[in-house]
């Protein structure tokens, strides 16, 4: 009986130490601005966002709930410029520059 009552405790500690030791990574606004930025830039001009300088490199600004996210696609030497909206979950594209 104590070896069951062991064996269960042991399972128990486990259990709570396997849950309590992954983290859930939150995404900032910003990180999910690159994000969508880099779905429309593949989307509308067919880019791979493989392409794209990553998240640390770029750059985002924020006024409201408008965002301004500047990435650079090494490959095409060229830097991208989308202007976001965001409501809610949903991202939407109000321009894109290239330069």
């Amino acid at each position: 009986m104590n070896k069951l009552l062991v064996i269960c405790l042991v399972i128990v500690l486990l259990t709570i130490a396997c849950d309590s030791s992954t983290p859930t990574k939150t995404t900032s606004p910003e990180e999910s601005a690159y994000g969508a930025c880099i779905y429309f830039i593949e989307k509308q001009l067919d880019l791979s966002t493989r392409d794209a300088q990553d998240y640390e490199s770029a750059t985002v600004t924020a006024n409201g709930n408008q965002y301004k996210v500047k990435v650079y696609y090494a490959k095409y030497k060229s830097l991208y410029t989308c202007t976001l909206q965001h409501s809610g979950d949903q991202w939407q594209l109000s321009g894109l520059e290239v330069e």
